[in-house]
């Protein structure tokens, strides 16, 4: 799953659709049951979903709303050049690595608990890069990797069940809600659960979550 190439296709999808207006990229610096200001313009809705991944938190709080049961996290893998061998996509229950190609290269990367970091401080460890790099050379004995690695750290936002869903923020009468809080695999649900969400906001936006 490429996410970048999803979302363009999503985005001209929606291009050509004559109920959908695409607003331009911008930064949101105000938040409220209803409403938005982008890039100095307000707009209103009748509900306003905030999908903005590792930024959900801090946008909330910034806006004086709830951010309870949202938390960010960070995320960090290392991309390495490999030998004639490599294991493919893997995820080892006994030491906690996963990995799978990335073109000719191989990322292997190991859960942090670096959690609450601000949206714009990820920062690799270089010390949980070489931890990465030990346990994939023990693990995997055919694997030879090179030297140079290329660590990588994001961050994205984890909710208090696990999931990736439409959450209603609280005390906005229904009007603002959230969307993210998944884990590593929300990647694979992410069509499904914004189908999901989407059936929710037009049903009754004030029953989000109780199904």
């Amino acid at each position: 799953l490429d996410p970048e190439r999803l979302r363009s296709r999503v985005l001209a999808d929606l291009a050509r659709r004559a109920d959908v207006d695409l607003l331009p990229d911008g930064a949101v610096t105000a938040l409220a049951p209803g409403s938005f200001t982008l890039a100095g313009t307000e707009h209103s809705a009748d509900v306003v979903v905030v999908a903005a991944g590792a930024w959900t938190p801090a946008l909330l709080r910034a806006a004086g709303l709830d951010a309870t049961g949202l938390r960010t996290k960070t995320i960090q893998y290392t991309i390495f050049e490999v030998g004639d061998w490599r294991p493919g996509t893997f995820v080892d229950e006994v030491t906690g690595l996963y990995g799978k190609p990335a073109g000719a290269e191989q990322l292997i990367g190991l859960p942090t608990q670096a959690w609450d970091v601000d949206p714009d401080g990820a920062r690799p460890d270089a010390a949980l890069s070489d931890t990465v790099f030990e346990l994939a050379q023990r693990r995997f004995p055919r694997l030879r990797l090179a030297a140079g690695a290329r660590p990588v750290a994001a961050l994205d936002c984890y909710s208090d069940n696990g999931r990736l869903e439409l959450r209603l923020v609280a005390g906005t009468g229904g009007r603002l809600c959230t969307f993210t809080g998944g884990t590593g695999g929300a990647a694979k649900t992410v069509l499904a659960a914004s189908a999901r969400a989407a059936r929710e906001l037009v049903s009754d936006p004030e029953t989000v979550g109780v199904s």
